[in-house]
C-alpha cells in the first residue's frame, strides 16, 4: 500500500512538471527554440483575456511574433478550420483601453498586458488585414489576433479586436489562440524533480516511523 502512495505520489509531480493541461492542442511546432501550440477554446470562443490565462497555466504565455519568420510559422500550424470565421486565433498582442472615443492606434500595442511595445519596423509593412486596426470599440481594451482567414506570403495578417468581444459586429470570440512556451533548462527540471520526489519521501519516511 505504501508502495502504491509514493508511486502515485511520484506521477502525481510528473504530470504538475510536464504541463499537462485540459485544453486540447490543435498543432503544435518548435520554432527558434520555442514551442508554439494551437490552442482550442472551448464552445462558444474565448476572450483576449481568459485565453491568457489558460496559457499562463500551461506553463507559456500567448504568443510573442517578433518577425515575419514566426508569424509565416505559426500561421503555418493555423488552419482555417480555427478561424470563427473570419477571426483566427489570439495571439499576445494587447492594448490597453484608451478611456476615450478612440480605439488604442498601433503604437498603443505591446506583448501582454506587461510586456514590451511591438517593433513594427521588424515586422512585414502588410502585417494588419485591411482597415485594421478599426474602431469597433472605442476606448476599450484591444487583442490582436489572425485576421481574417485569408494567407499571405508572410502567413496571416492581424486584426484588433475588443478583448471580450465585439456583439456589434455579430463576429463571436475567436475558438482558438496560440500558446508559446519557453523550455526550462534541464537542470531547473532536474532538481525540481528531485525537490518533490525528496518531500515525498520525507513524508514516506514519516508514515513508516508512526
Amino acid at each position: 500500500m505504501r508502495r502504491l502512495v509514493l508511486f502515485a505520489a511520484i506521477l502525481a509531480v510528473v504530470s504538475v512538471l510536464s504541463g499537462v493541461a485540459s485544453a486540447s492542442i490543435l498543432a503544435q511546432g518548435n520554432y527558434g527554440g520555442n514551442e508554439f501550440e494551437v490552442v482550442s477554446a472551448p464552445s462558444g470562443g474565448i476572450t483576449w483575456e481568459d485565453a491568457n490565462t489558460t496559457a499562463a497555466s500551461m506553463g507559456g504565455f500567448l504568443a510573442v511574433i517578433p518577425d515575419a519568420g514566426t508569424n509565416l510559422f505559426v500561421s503555418d500550424l493555423v488552419t482555417t478550420g480555427d478561424f470563427n470565421p473570419t477571426l483566427g486565433p489570439w495571439i499576445g498582442g494587447y492594448a490597453p483601453g484608451t478611456g476615450d472615443s478612440n480605439e488604442p492606434s498601433q503604437e498603443h500595442f505591446q506583448w501582454g498586458t506587461t510586456g514590451p511595445a511591438i517593433n513594427f519596423s521588424l515586422l512585414p509593412s502588410g502585417i494588419w488585414g485591411s482597415s485594421q486596426p478599426d474602431n469597433n470599440a472605442p476606448g476599450l481594451p484591444q487583442g490582436i489576433l489572425f485576421y481574417p482567414a485569408t494567407i499571405t506570403s508572410f502567413g496571416y495578417t492581424w486584426g484588433d479586436y475588443h478583448t471580450q468581444g465585439e456583439p456589434q459586429t455579430g463576429l463571436g470570440l475567436p475558438n482558438s489562440f496560440v500558446v508559446e512556451l519557453v523550455p526550462e533548462p534541464l537542470s531547473v527540471v532536474v532538481w525540481s524533480l528531485l525537490g518533490c520526489l525528496g518531500i515525498t519521501f520525507g513524508w514516506w519516511r514519516k508514515r513508516v516511523a508512526a
